[in-house]
């Protein structure tokens, strides 16, 4: 055994209050070699994890790994150590597992470690740890680290350790101490540099090493033991941080993108608005001077209406001067003649003429008398008599049927007053709809009646405009799509719709007011506060009652929009088995559920329109209170028709009557006999006519006196015809004037009509008739203004279609980007700064993003997966190159008699790679090309996926994410023995077809091999180098040379296991190996002594030295 002057050796273990070690314990190693041993579960791997504990970085730290499987763990800790878990037992009250410690309260612990050369120089690494009462965590414990030039021992530090390893305390008591640190990495730097060990990395394979039992594969040697972890794994972290960022910049193109694509409709609309608004304002122009237009024409027409009247009356007047002028030439020949025809006359023709007179004036009065006589026998229905025995025979019938109308005329009364309570009823009706119909047309709102007028009283008696109240309903309509549900949504939302709403600044006089007056009608109002104007409506559920109804855009928006989707997100459903199976639900026909509460309202026609609120357009109203006062007159003018035939028959009755009594006044037949009473002026014409005969002259001048009364009479018709004529033209002159009057007066009033408006209203006059003449001018008047005010109103309605579009999807913006809240709000007088956002978007943001994101994109590519991708394709000869130094090692001692093992790299890279590598090429390639923003978008999708294959997770496990990036993984190793003649002999595939002793013996010669590489300090700088280096009989050899073997050789017979000793020995390594007490006699010949760990009672060890003579 050699024991190697001038190699620093681990010389003594030291252990307080470790594990089931209570109190101080010290393990002398000899400087030949060391066994630990003893039965297991007494404490062996507890003293090797106390080294651990020492050398060991806390983030790479696993204890007891040699007894552990690949990807388990131990159980054990810091705290378990320090605080001596011996057990696990059963909970009762908390039915968990729980550890049972030896040590519970406040108490400390240590670990030192002593390492000698063999000259005089010594080095003793200490660390100690301090756990109050309530240390529960390893990250709660207080660590010192300290390195002194010497041997020093635990108990030096007891009075330290108890008071809390303050570290200033600690540097004033040990100012010889080379290290004295709270971290782990500092104080391993110092350690590293006093004992010559040339970097982290070979402390980091005696750590693994420490664990190597169950190496019995060169794969798993090489790449767990002997390679370092390839750079891949840290550039594909990297990769992963910096996509982080990349990410932002995809998001927020995507975002800006997004953002520019919800914004765009308000732009759209707001063009819509600025166009629909200067529509209407040309409207507005046109209504205003519609009046001023139409006055002009009406003017004109009466000016040249008066100027044709007045050449009427010119024409008319001359007319009666010529009639007058003609009928005083008749009168002078008239009274001529008639003085003439006195001078012929004589007494016996003045007396016949005389009786000739009566005799015509008694027959025009019997005459006069049987008219009327004959008008009430057709009344009454019968035959004009006649003889006297025929008219008495008529009277008798007359008092029979007078009897009979007297006996009806009693029952007319009751008749009556049926008809005419029927008939005022009916108009009453008539009347209340024809007020209701001029309420909504003047109120522009279908609100019922009682309502609006309990608002006009309380907006008047607080002195503010009425719309400054609006009912709920004023601001809802449904939508045009969905207006088959508009009967439900009535019936669901009618209390709600029918609620004023008082803003805030209003409410204490508005509360005032309705409380000080009666109001005649049941009025529902809320108080509108600021709370209720910041609540931001959640999203609707599809379908839902709510969502089918449209809110004006205004300062209610948003608490109308909330209202909706909370309080009336009913599920529109079309049958009532589907309102059964749902929580809250609403048929066509109006039943609705809220829970296990139904309601269903049929106090009214669910169609019946007069009574729905829910539109800002009351057109539907006015149609339904039109129908219903069409279909009231006529019932109205039925009960009219009844009357009237009622009063009819009673008049005819009353005529009837009359006419009885008209006839039963006539006593005798010779009242009426017209017969008698023409025979006697038949024979008093023939005495006066023969009196006449006998004078031809005076018969001459009777006859030119007859011609003149006949064109006397006629001239006098002629005469009031004429003056009728002008009558009526004098009145008409007098209408026209004044009316020229009126509209001269008018047309001061007007304000001039600018050209272009003429030329509109020209335009539109057109739509009506070819001109405008006096005989159209009212009716065109009202076809244009009825036409103007369709326009306009359907003008409102796009512009309100417009802003609510434009308010849905300001609040739909808002509620995807709650973020931009705080300065923007879903009102139309926040639309220029949601466009200002856009122009934003487009001409700042959009830009920037889209650059940084590529600058991103091909930075990251290049600088990280394109190094990923060079990394994995030059990893195999990186490996190559890696192993070379441990080759030459491996040729510092036989494998064999006469041979020497050499290990060779074969490429083998997993499918999991190879599929990996094809979509990091499909990434890479091209990178540096000029692509649009879509390709480097697509470039982008395809990196992300490559990214999410470098993370470990449930899609991508650990073993799946070490093939595709731990490059050790893409080769296997052989090991290829080399015989003296330079010709190649065994070849090792990983140990297949090795008994287990001989793949151990190949692993562990690889494994010293590589401890030498890296002990030695070979492939570093030279001044390096030899400080991790020393001379001893001509060789070469590590400063450091401890190597600690847990549980090792477990499955190599004697031989291999001296042979692998023998491996160690001629690498100058100094062996500390804890193995069962079987391997005690195998390799007593490479040890000065053992320590046998023995636990009685499984919760206190204890130990035996043995040097070897005694073994």
């Amino acid at each position: 055994m050699n024991k190697i002057p001038g190699q620093f050796r681990l010389s003594s273990i030291q252990v307080y209050n470790w594990g089931t070690f209570s109190g101080v314990h010290t393990v002398p190693v000899a400087r030949e070699g060391y066994l630990v041993t003893g039965a297991s579960g007494s404490g062996k791997s507890t003293l090797i994890d106390a080294v651990s504990a020492v050398l060991v970085p806390p983030s790479t730290m696993r204890f007891n790994a040699a007894a552990q499987d690949p990807g388990t763990k131990s159980g054990r800790n810091l705290i378990t150590y320090c605080r001596g878990a011996w057990r696990r037992e059963h909970s009762e009250d908390i039915d968990e597992l729980t550890q049972s410690y030896l040590r519970t309260g406040a108490t400390w612990s240590g670990v030192a470690l002593t390492y000698e050369d063999g000259e005089g120089a010594a080095v003793t690494a200490l660390r100690l740890m301090f756990l109050n009462a309530h240390c529960h965590q390893p990250t709660d414990i207080v660590n010192l680290f300290v390195l002194v030039p010497r041997v020093a021992e635990l108990w030096e530090f007891n009075d330290l350790a108890k008071e809390g390893l303050d570290l200033r305390k600690a540097k004033q008591q040990h100012k010889d101490a080379l290290a004295v640190q709270r971290s782990h990495s500092p104080f391993m730097n110092v350690f590293r540099r006093e004992l010559g060990i040339a970097d982290q990395a070979a402390l980091t394979l005696l750590h693994r090493t420490q664990s190597a039992k169950s190496l019995g594969d060169l794969n798993a040697l090489m790449r767990d033991f002997m390679l370092p972890e390839p750079p891949t794994l840290k550039t594909a972290a990297d990769a992963v941080e910096k996509f982080t960022e990349l990410n932002a910049a995809y998001q927020g193109l995507h975002t800006a993108r997004m953002q520019i694509e919800a914004l765009e409709p308000i732009r759209s609309a707001d063009e819509d608005i600025a166009r629909l608004t200067a529509e209407t304002t040309l409207r507005e122009e046109e209504q205003t001077h519609l009046d001023a237009y139409v006055t002009h024409h009406r003017l004109a027409l009466e000016r040249t209406k008066w100027e044709r009247i007045t050449g009427d009356i010119a024409v008319q007047q001359a007319t009666l001067e010529d009639i007058s002028a003609q009928a005083a030439d008749l009168k002078t020949t008239y009274d001529q003649l008639q003085v003439q025809i006195h001078g012929h006359e004589n007494i016996g023709l003045l007396q016949a003429q005389h009786d000739l007179t009566q005799a015509k004036q008694q027959l025009e009065s019997i005459q006069s008398a049987r008219e009327l006589f004959e008008k009430s026998t057709r009344v009454v229905g019968a035959v004009v008599p006649n003889t006297s025995e025929d008219f008495t025979n008529l009277r008798l019938q007359l008092q029979e049927l007078t009897t009979e109308l007297v006996l009806k005329a009693s029952k007319y009364s009751e008749r009556r007053q049926a008809l005419y309570g029927a008939l005022n009823t009916t108009q009453e009706t008539v009347t209340r709809l024809q007020q209701e119909l001029d309420f909504v047309r003047t109120y522009r709102s279908p609100m019922d009646q009682r309502l609006l007028e309990a608002r006009r009283r309380v907006a008047e008696f607080v002195g503010i405009e009425e719309n400054e109240l609006p009912f709920v309903a004023d601001l809802l309509t449904m939508r045009d799509s969905e207006t088959n549900w508009q009967p439900a949504a009535e019936r669901v939302l009618g209390g709600f719709a029918r609620t004023l709403i008082v803003p805030e600044e209003y409410y204490a006089r508005v509360s005032d007011a309705i409380d000080a007056m009666n109001l005649g009608a049941r009025l529902v109002y809320i108080r509108f506060t600021s709370d209720l104007a910041r609540r931001i409506p959640s999203s609707f559920a599809t379908g839902s009652l709510g969502s089918k109804i449209d809110v004006t855009p205004g300062r209610f928006f948003t608490w109308l929009q909330s209202e909706l989707s909370s309080r009336f997100d009913y599920e529109c459903v079309d049958t009532v088995a589907e309102l059964r199976k749902t929580r809250r639900a609403v048929t066509r026909n109006g039943q609705f559920r809220n829970d296990f509460r139904h309601e269903k309202d049929d106090r009214t026609q669910i169609d019946d329109r007069s009574s729905w609120v829910l539109s800002t357009s009351y057109d539907d109203k006015i149609d339904s209170l039109r129908e219903q006062i069409r279909m009231a007159k006529a019932e109205l003018a039925k009960r009219f028709a009844d009357s009237e035939g009622f009063e009819d028959s009673v008049k005819e009755e009353a005529t009837r009557h009359h006419a009885c009594n008209t006839l039963l006044a006539v006593e005798n037949f010779a009242a009426i006999d017209t017969t008698a009473a023409a025979q006697a002026v038949s024979q008093r014409q023939t005495v006066v006519d023969e009196l006449t005969d006998s004078n031809p002259e005076l018969k001459t001048l009777q006859d030119q006196r007859d011609r003149v009364v006949f064109e006397q009479e006629k001239l006098k018709q002629q005469e009031d015809e004429a003056r009728d004529v002008l009558g009526g033209l004098r009145r008409e002159l007098r209408q026209a004037e004044e009316l020229i009057a009126q509209l001269e007066e008018r047309q001061k009033i007007n304000r001039s009509v600018p050209e272009e408006v003429v030329q509109r209203l020209n335009e539109l006059v057109g739509t009506f008739t070819r001109k405008i003449r006096a005989d159209n001018v009212v009716d065109v008047q009202k076809k244009m203004l009825d036409a103007l005010n369709s326009a306009q109103q359907a003008l409102a309605r796009q512009l309100h279609e417009q802003e609510r579009k434009t308010a849905q999807v300001m609040l739909e913006f808002l509620q995807q980007w709650p973020e931009r809240r705080g300065d923007l709000f879903p009102e139309q007088e926040y639309r220029g700064d949601f466009i200002a956002l856009l122009h934003r978007l487009e001409n700042d943001d959009l830009p920037a993003f889209e650059a940084r994101f590529l600058e991103l994109l091909r930075s990251q590519t290049q600088n990280n997966l394109n190094r990923l991708l060079l990394q994995i394709q030059r990893a195999t000869q990186a490996i190559r190159d890696g192993i070379e130094p441990i080759n030459a090692s491996l040729m510092a001692a036989e494998f064999e008699p006469d041979t020497h093992l050499q290990i060779e790299v074969r490429e083998s890279q997993p499918a999991e790679a190879r599929e990996f590598m094809a979509k990091l090429k499909e990434v890479v390639d091209g990178v540096l090309n000029d692509e649009s923003t879509l390709a480097s978008e697509e470039r982008f999708l395809k990196l992300r996926a490559v990214i999410e294959m470098l993370k470990i997770t449930d899609e991508t496990p650990e073993r799946i994410y070490r093939l595709r990036l731990d490059t050790r993984k893409h080769v296997t190793f052989l090991g290829v023995e080399h015989n003296a003649d330079g010709t190649r002999g065994a070849v090792y595939d990983s140990a297949q077809g090795l008994s287990g002793g001989q793949a151990q013996k190949l692993v562990f010669f690889c494994l010293a091999a590589a401890l030498r590489y890296q002990l030695t300090g070979a492939g570093l700088s030279t001044s390096r180098a030899k400080n991790c280096t020393i001379e001893h009989d001509g060789k070469q050899f590590s400063r450091f040379g401890t190597v600690i073997l847990d549980e090792a050789f477990d499955r190599a017979d004697s031989q291999f296991t001296r042979r692998g000793m023998d491996v160690f020995n001629e690498f100058g390594f100094h062996m500390v190996l804890a193995t069962p007490e079987k391997m005690l006699q195998t390799i007593q010949d490479y040890i000065g002594g053992a320590a046998v760990v023995q636990c009685f009672d499984r919760k206190h060890s204890t130990l035996a030295l043995l040097e070897i003579e005694d073994a």
